[in-house]
């Protein structure tokens, strides 16, 4: 079983019924305080844009007050959506993570006022300098990518979030830095990246650029307070982006509540188009921007009639000032009007699929219903579509419309009713970016016209078009479904379009110890067809390979049902080192489906759904285990190291608060830790002291990476970890056995330095910086400059067991079978046995 998975799967199942509705307007967006803002919108014609790294690098006090303080049109640009961050709240890990971390920066900009881009470029990992980042990243290929988005979006002022400088921390963040300098340049300049001019982009040249990550100390330019309460919205912009930074909880940002008061920050102005001055009162002086005085005077006339108790008052001029955006062809204009008025105007427009069951009887509209998440192929189903009108100020309803992808057949009905049939090749609404493995450093965009979007939009939408005196204008909505959560409470999400069916194997990659030739896979198949569907499932397997069954049904009765179906693969010879490739088929009606359909999200949050091919790759590696070990397995946050156990032989038993209670631990020749598991375990910290005395009484205890939460002397003695622990970022960081006679380093597998290749992602994360001499440091290792690390591998004797801190990164080498560190992990597992040489 993927147990990473599984802990999302009833992340998702539990939690997402305690979702808000995604696409609910927070509370600083509607009403008067929501019109006040767009008021505010269209009498500036400034445009920004805030560039950084990562989800949750970005300075969201002063984003949210460019945009709601000023009424400027923010966007921000994260050069990587996250996908080698921690994760906090899930086991997702790699391009997972960074779907989740999508959606969390989605929601955190929702509060900011900003709009969300993105490069195709990946987190690929913590890194220390900005040569490390431009191994790993074609630099001209970012610029590229940059540049594409400043030309589009057309921001006057670029903020860096980064100087490009080391003091930035982090090889990300210095490379971002590094990358808003250069596409300064580039941007205006036709003859860079002429292949977008071909494409209808005009060169762009923004008149300013500014750098943060400064202090009061330093040499800066603009002072920028986003601590300034707003009236009325009832609290500050750093109160409102504090807000919007804690959906970024898979990082843990944001966890403190913001209080009034000053929030300060300090740019300085690195270069400009239009002049200089030791200081300015805000980024925006001397800039020259578009002028447009008829669409001025109407902006500003809608925002001297302003009552916050009668916004209707400001209708006239929205008119008026929306026919000007019109005439002059200005675009954005134009959607910021039609925003204002239907504030003003109190409109919304819903696309509901309607239930096959609906509630009925005097108490119908106190009763939730649930409807399918998931339009599969060849479903029928119908959309109710309403305007509402909750204003002083009435509109002429001219026309509702339901638009779907080409092939989907959408037929209209009376009272605003539409039949819709999805075709039996509709394509998954899914994520447009993938790749082919975690060693690729950028995605490719199967989707190009969706470049740098957040999410792929909604398969079905509605939009309403309305007259209000002789101006026309129309809302939109995406068609939306119902479910019912835990406690009976009913919530709305976004109609997506899926497969039928959804396949995803046990890991992708799967280790076989070289002498066997019989493997173990394990296929989770789930329904997304709303009611009964069956079919089969069989694997594909290399030439001369035989499947045990060659094939199994499938039966299910409900949307999301799933089932786990083992099969075995059998070689012919014993395998080499070779990858092979196992890869399961669904059929069903006649059409085989061969790939995931995942969601991620959180309560609060949209989703977003992942495809991966359903392959598990099978790496026969010259590891060997001692016989007749057991494990016990904690797990923290998730992760998938108890599949790898199992794929090594290794039985093993998830260990629930009652087991850390009361059960009998004896029983297991070895205990691992998760990873972060004294962070998301209460009962962890609870019943230390048992753990303890397993120890005590002869077991082994391997405690895994953990953030500070467990740099509390949970060990049997002294250590400290500190807010600065140290970590290995570079995967082919040199690494030195500090004891090659150690036990963990002979036996059953004889380690060599060989051991340490090939490795994925980093080495390990928060080394212990100081500890009692009674532990005993295995390992040294340090990334480039680095002075060497000792406190990621510590072991220490306590009674007759001993006890392992060991920060070195299995949790990204096992579930990718990386052949050396997989032989270290049988040792370490190993030294559990009852006949382990330490133990004479």
């Amino acid at each position: 079983m993927n147990y990473a998975r599984f802990v999302r799967t009833l992340v998702f199942l539990v939690l997402i019924g305690h979702c808000l509705h995604a696409r609910e307007p927070i509370p600083e967006d509607r009403g008067a305080a929501g019109l006040w803002q767009s008021l505010k919108r269209i009498n500036n014609n400034a445009r920004a844009m805030h560039i950084t790294a990562h989800p949750d690098d970005e300075d969201g006090g002063t984003i949210t007050l460019l945009s709601r303080g000023m009424g400027v049109e923010m966007t921000l640009l994260c050069l990587n959506r996250g996908e080698s961050g921690a994760n906090l709240v899930t086991g997702d890990f790699f391009d997972g993570l960074g779907a989740l971390r999508t959606v969390e920066l989605l929601k955190a900009a929702e509060y900011y006022g900003a709009k969300v881009r993105f490069t195709r470029f990946i987190d690929y990992g913590f890194s220390k300098n900005v040569n490390e980042t431009f191994r790993n990243w074609n630099r001209d290929e970012v610029l590229r990518d940059v540049v594409r988005i400043i030309r589009t979006e057309k921001p006057h002022v670029l903020i860096s979030r980064w100087q490009g400088m080391p003091r930035d921390g982090h090889g990300n963040h210095e490379a971002a830095g590094v990358m808003a300098q250069l596409a300064f340049d580039a941007a205006g300049d036709p003859k860079r990246f002429p292949e977008q001019i071909a494409q209808g982009l005009a060169a762009w040249q923004p008149q300013k650029l500014y750098s943060d990550n400064r202090r009061e100390g330093d040499d800066w330019t603009v002072r920028v307070d986003s601590g300034v309460y707003d009236p009325v919205i009832g609290r500050s912009y750093a109160q409102i982006a504090r807000d919007g930074l804690r959906n970024q909880r898979s990082q843990g940002a944001g966890s403190s509540i913001s209080r009034p008061g000053p929030s300060v920050s300090y740019y300085k102005l690195l270069a400009s188009r239009v002049g200089e001055a030791a200081k300015e009162k805000d980024f925006f002086e001397r800039v020259t921007m578009e002028s447009h005085p008829e669409v001025a005077r109407h902006a500003a006339a809608a925002r001297q009639a302003f009552s916050a108790s009668a916004p209707a008052l400001s209708v006239p001029h929205l008119e008026a000032g929306l026919a000007a955006a019109r005439a002059d062809g200005l675009n954005a204009k134009e959607r910021q009007f039609t925003a204002a008025l239907q504030q003003a105007l109190g409109i919304s427009l819903e696309a509901l699929v309607e239930p096959e069951n609906p509630p009925t009887g005097p108490f119908a509209d106190f009763r939730g219903y649930e409807i399918f998440g998931v339009a599969t192929p060849g479903q029928t189903f119908r959309v109710k579509a309403a305007l509402h009108e909750q204003g002083a100020r009435k509109v002429t309803l001219r026309k509702i419309e339901l638009s779907a992808p080409k092939g989907w057949t959408v037929k209209p009905l009376p009272d605003h009713r539409f039949e819709v049939t999805v075709p039996m090749d509709a394509a998954p609404t899914r994520a447009y970016w993938k790749r082919g493995s975690v060693q690729e450093t950028s995605y490719e965009i199967v989707a190009p016209e969706l470049f740098s979007m957040p999410l792929p939009p909604a398969p079905v939408v509605a939009k309403a078009t309305y007259l209000i005196g002789a101006t026309e204008a129309a809302v939109e909505s995406a068609a939306e479904t119902s479910f019912i959560d835990s406690i009976g409470v009913q919530h709305r999400r976004t109609l997506v379009a899926g497969p039928p069916v959804s396949l995803r194997t046990g890991a992708e990659w799967g280790m076989l110890p070289l002498g066997r030739t019989e493997s173990t896979l394990t296929v989770t198949v789930r329904n997304h067809v709303n009611g009964s569907s069956e079919g089969s499932i069989r694997l594909e397997a290399p030439q001369g390979w035989r499947t045990d069954p060659v094939s199994l049904p499938y039966s299910f009765s409900k949307e999301n049902e799933e089932s786990i179906l083992s099969f075995k693969a059998i070689a012919p010879t014993l395998p080499d080192t070779r990858a092979f490739p196992l890869r399961a088929v669904a059929t069903w009606k006649g059409r085989e489906y061969r790939e995931s359909f995942e969601a991620y999200t959180q309560p609060g949050l949209e989703t977003v759904y992942l495809s991966q091919p359903a392959v598990q790759q099978i790496r026969a590696i010259d590891v060997k285990v001692v016989p007749g070990l057991r494990a016990g397995y904690v797990m923290g946050t998730g992760d998938e190291v108890p599949e790898g156990l199992r794929q090594l032989g290794i039985p093993v038993d998830m260990l629930d608060s009652a087991a850390l209670a009361t059960g009998d631990l004896s029983k297991y020749s070895t205990i691992l830790l998760g990873i972060r598991a004294y962070a998301a375990r209460q009962d962890v910290k609870t019943y230390n002291p048992r753990l303890l005395d397993y120890v005590k009484r002869g077991g082994v205890l391997v405690v895994q990476y953990n953030t500070q939460e467990y740099d509390k002397n949970f060990g049997p003695y002294p250590y400290s970890m500190t807010r600065s622990a140290e970590e290995i970022s570079e995967e082919d960081a040199p690494v030195e056995m500090l004891d090659p006679n150690d036990p963990v380093f002979q036996s059953p597998n004889r380690i060599t330095s060989k051991d340490f290749d090939g490795w994925v992602e980093q080495r390990g994360s928060k080394f212990m910086t100081t500890w009692d001499p009674r532990f005993k440091a295995l390992l040294a290792s340090n990334d480039t400059g680095q002075k060497p690390q000792r406190g990621g591998w510590l072991v220490a004797r306590h009674g007759e067991g001993l006890y392992v801190y060991c920060a070195y990164a299995w949790y990204r080498q096992l579930p990718y079978a990386v052949p050396g560190a997989t032989r270290i992990f049988a040792n370490l597992v190993s030294l559990g046995a009852k006949d382990a040489s330490w133990r004479k």
